[in-house]
């Protein structure tokens, strides 16, 4: 398994990119045209991220029709600003405030969709407990995108434990 740090890109005309990094912040991979096939980009920072991928050659191999020259990620690094090229997602997480269309399909974002903390807080619950009935999969709409969870915002919180009887 690799260490991945990783940006993923979103241009002001809906073009998404993977820009992987290494221990110095060295663009070593760059790929995009993954807004034409939906599904692509978050499963393969998925399999990165568990191993299924092992290596940047393994994972070159895999994308050779959409890889770009490395040194056209630092033109677009000089250029990372709202109205031209966004990050909309790194190994810290993912931003869908700073998403267009194209990074709300692939990363499955509606206008419902919140961060499983946001829900927490929301319902008055501590994250962890949120967290384990997601992982144990007790909410319908949640769902792990790359590390994060997400879930519908309207989805009802509700406890299955038993409740004792004060009788």
């Amino acid at each position: 398994m690799i260490n991945i740090i990783y940006n993923v890109i979103e241009d002001n005309a809906g073009g998404l990119y993977l820009a992987i990094f290494n221990a110095n912040g060295e663009c070593v991979h760059f790929s995009g045209q993954y807004q034409y096939s939906q599904g692509q980009l978050t499963s393969i920072i998925s399999e990165l991220m568990s191993g299924e991928i092992g290596s940047l050659d393994e994972l070159n191999s895999i994308l050779t029709n959409q890889l770009l020259p490395t040194e056209d990620y630092d033109d677009i690094a000089r250029n990372i600003k709202p109205g031209a090229y966004v990050i909309v997602a790194d190994n810290k997480g993912i931003y869908p405030d700073k998403m267009g269309f194209a990074a709300k399909i692939e990363f499955g974002i509606g206008d419902n969709l919140v961060s499983l903390a946001e829900y927490a807080r929301m319902h008055g619950k501590a994250y962890r407990t949120v967290r384990q009935k997601a992982e144990l999969g007790n909410f319908r709409t949640a769902r792990k995108i790359g590390r994060n969870w997400v879930i519908d915002s309207d989805e009802p919180y509700i406890d299955y434990r038993k409740k004792q009887s004060s009788d």
